[in-house]
């Protein structure tokens, strides 16, 4: 096994993103202020939460006749010159030119399906940098346990909302209708 070892002064985003491409397979590693943070292993009820509500944004957009796509967790989105993160969810307005392209420049709604090891990190630290990007219109915080979607809206800051099973959450930008039951299908 191929040991990656990490870097002791700061990095910019670049430096993170062609570091990045000698992380064994497996690892996976977020920028924050320049310093990089390993992200910690999934959970089953993890992993089958974040798919299912992937599979429901898919969903939502062809039913929706949309260009817009939806990511998986894998992509990355560049906060600032020293952050980079990467949200367990991503719909963008559309597929890059560049099929090898790793960030993703055009969010609009980001995912975070919380989990116990980075709960806080997700909600207070990762959440109010996602609306530091200019294209992000929602950010959800996904709790797979609660059965709860808070949805927040850079047009209501300070007033989220929560959506549980049998609520359909309206998402526009992009123009979608979730069926938040979805996001739990194999969890509940």
């Amino acid at each position: 096994m191929q040991q990656t070892a990490l870097p002791k002064t700061p990095m910019t985003a670049d430096e993170f993103f062609a570091w990045a491409e000698t992380w064994p397979d497996g690892e996976r590693y977020e920028l924050y202020d320049g310093v990089p943070v390993r992200m910690p292993s999934e959970r089953v009820r993890h992993a089958l939460c974040k798919s299912d509500a992937d599979s429901e944004f898919k969903r939502a957009i062809e039913a929706a006749g949309i260009e817009a796509v939806a990511y998986p967790d894998g992509m990355a989105v560049q906060v600032s010159d020293y952050t980079v993160l990467e949200p367990d969810g991503i719909i963008a307005a559309r597929i890059p030119d560049d099929l090898n392209e790793v960030r993703i420049q055009d969010a609009i709604v980001v995912v975070e399906v919380l989990s116990p090891s980075t709960k806080t990190y997700d909600q207070k630290g990762k959440l109010p940098l996602y609306f530091t990007m200019p294209m992000v219109a929602f950010a959800l915080i996904v709790d797979s346990e609660a059965h709860t979607v808070v949805c927040h809206s850079r047009q209501a800051p300070d007033t989220p909302q929560t959506f549980g099973p049998g609520d359909t959450m309206a998402l526009d930008p992009p123009g979608i209708l979730v069926d938040v039951t979805a996001f739990f299908r194999r969890v509940m």
